[in-house]
């Protein structure tokens, strides 16, 4: 027995299409909709049987809207440049995209991506940068990855450190005296020599009236 996942309809074997919501049930006369995961602005998220391998597998649908093809092209580019990205990727020892392909609709054209089940949980969106963004360029090829995917997001966010900051020049006052440096020390100015001249001026002054007084 087999459920429509979105009318839930009966079926003792799924058809290509359901007779009474009219969606599609096997996608490229292979991968049978078990279940929705989830449902975005531009397509859907599905959990298939490969009926081939008979293996579970993930299917990511990316919908384009036949009256909005030519404005969405970039899009359609971004995601022919990801799938050809995705073909070198692996996870775990294991490839990340397992199939890809396009199916022509009355309104709409989809493209699909085929996923294996344990790189798409552990992945995430990292597997398709322009799904639901509204389009965008692809990131760059990945070849042999079997990094982590947590320690691989915080290495991204590691930003070079920056220089140090240099040392400030001396400021110098409105008087003409040098400010104090970092240290505490405090380099002569203009001020402090008048000062001296002037104790100076009255020293001499001093001596002079002893020499007449004696």
């Amino acid at each position: 027995m087999y459920l429509c996942p979105r009318c839930e309809h009966r079926y003792e074997q799924a058809p290509e299409q359901c007779q009474e919501c009219k969606r599609p049930l096997i996608l490229n006369k292979r991968y049978r909709i078990e279940a929705s995961i989830q449902t975005g602005l531009y397509g859907e998220d599905f959990d298939v049987l490969d009926l081939k391998s008979q293996k579970s597998m993930i299917v990511r649908e990316f919908r384009v809207k036949k009256a909005e093809a030519a404005q969405r092209k970039g899009e359609v580019d971004a995601y022919e440049r990801n799938v050809e990205r995705l073909k070198g990727m692996k996870y775990e020892g294991a490839k990340v995209l397992l199939d890809a392909f396009v199916a022509d609709y009355s309104n709409s054209i989809c493209y699909y991506y085929t996923f294996d089940a344990d790189a798409w949980s552990g992945l995430g969106d990292e597997i398709d940068p322009v799904s639901g963004s509204g389009g965008g360029e692809a990131l760059p090829p990945v070849e042999g990855r079997d990094l982590d995917p947590e320690l691989a997001a915080a290495l991204a966010k590691i930003s070079p450190s920056k220089p140090a900051a240099k040392d400030a020049p001396l400021a110098k006052t409105e008087s003409g005296a040098i400010a104090a440096s970092k240290d505490g020390a405090v380099a002569t100015g203009p001020s402090k020599l008048i000062v001296i001249a002037g104790i100076s001026v009255i020293l001499i002054a001093i001596a002079v009236a002893l020499v007449f007084l004696l």
